[in-house]
């Protein structure tokens, strides 16, 4: 199968690039063999699809190749599933896969809460959303679209710190993520000062590379070290400032979290982990000092998050879904024609 994908993704490139490695994941799990090409960043060199190579995916860029219609041209006939991912791509190439890649199943990797024109969703078999929030948007935008709900695994767990010695909260942002800037702001001047009126010696840890002037906020070097050291996470994310995907993250360490709505969307929250939802400051605050000092609504939080993310986000659960979405719980056979683009990854 072949992924057009806009630039080599990174591991910590934010929530598109956490499902995108998610769905690699279960596409390879099913035995489809993966190769990759990016729309922009042709040129980009070894170490930026040194991740993707370690996932045994086949990376096509320059100077090899200059254009993913050349891959498709090249490869005529050679691959049974084409991803798009993202509406871009799907506008740019769906027409072209068709032409060059005739047996090909078209599936469109939808990005995370993308608010687009679903106009080009009609050029394509199948579209792929991470949630039903995101599918019932769909249902809107593009009546009669086939859809295909397929969620993302989070990260493993970090286990190399546990119980007591994990303290302080966390907040749930990397700096590339589109909302990043706006939830520190957010999180720094208001939330984190109520917080402190409550209780004065509570300390966060947030990603990043930053400087603050109180020392009760600490900045580690990513936010996957900040949840192998806290004990509760916040995830400020406000409307139109952009998805997150590390809420799952944090319930996937047993570690439960605050969130607003918008952090909250497309997750199936239970009755207990929907009353860590909260759109205003104090509210926030009062369900952050509420969730670390109670142990017992902590630990009942902690197993809410964990028994979502083991029945509903599994790596099982997206193969199951995964399968379904691209007609076929294992990869076919495909004869070998075309001519294989020199110099792939």
């Amino acid at each position: 199968m072949l992924i057009v994908g806009g630039g080599p993704p990174r591991r910590d490139g934010g929530p598109h690039a956490a499902v995108l490695f998610s769905y690699i994941a279960a596409l390879r799990g099913l035995g489809w063999a993966i190769e990759f090409v990016a729309s922009g960043e042709l040129a980009r060199g070894d170490d930026a699809v040194a991740v993707l190579k370690a996932w045994d995916v086949t990376c096509h860029r320059a100077p090899a190749v200059a254009s993913v219609e050349e891959v498709l041209r090249r490869r005529r006939a050679a691959f049974a599933l084409v991803s798009l991912a993202g509406l871009p791509n799907t506008r740019a190439y769906a027409a072209l896969a068709r032409l060059w890649q005739p047996r090909a199943r078209l599936v469109c990797g939808l990005a995370v809460q993308d608010r687009t024109d679903a106009g080009p969703l009609r050029l394509v078999d199948v579209t792929i959303v991470p949630s039903a929030a995101d599918a019932a948007s769909l249902a809107l935008r593009a009546p009669g679209a086939p859809v295909h709900v397929v969620p993302w695994a989070p990260c493993p767990e970090d286990g190399s710190i546990r119980g007591s010695r994990r303290h302080g909260i966390g907040f749930i942002g990397r700096p590339n993520d589109p909302g990043y800037a706006d939830a520190v702001s957010w999180l720094t001047g208001a939330i984190m000062p109520a917080v402190w009126q409550r209780d004065p010696r509570m300390s966060c840890l947030m990603a990043g590379f930053g400087r603050s002037v109180d020392g009760r906020i600490r900045y580690l070097a990513s936010a996957e070290e900040v949840l192998a050291h806290v004990c509760l996470t916040v995830a400020p994310i406000r409307p139109g400032t952009g998805p997150t995907t590390l809420v799952l993250d944090s319930f996937a360490a047993g570690v439960p979290g605050v969130m607003t709505p918008a952090a909250a969307a497309g997750l199936a929250l239970d009755d207990v982990l929907r009353t860590a939802v909260a759109e205003d400051v104090g509210a926030m605050a009062d369900l952050i000092c509420d969730l670390y000092f109670q142990p017992a609504l902590h630990r009942r939080h902690a197993e809410a998050g964990l028994a979502l993310v083991r029945g509903q986000y599994s790596p099982d659960a997206v193969a199951a879904a995964m399968a379904v979405a691209v007609g076929s719980a294992t990869a076919p056979a495909m004869p070998r024609k075309g001519t294989a683009v020199a110099r792939a990854g």
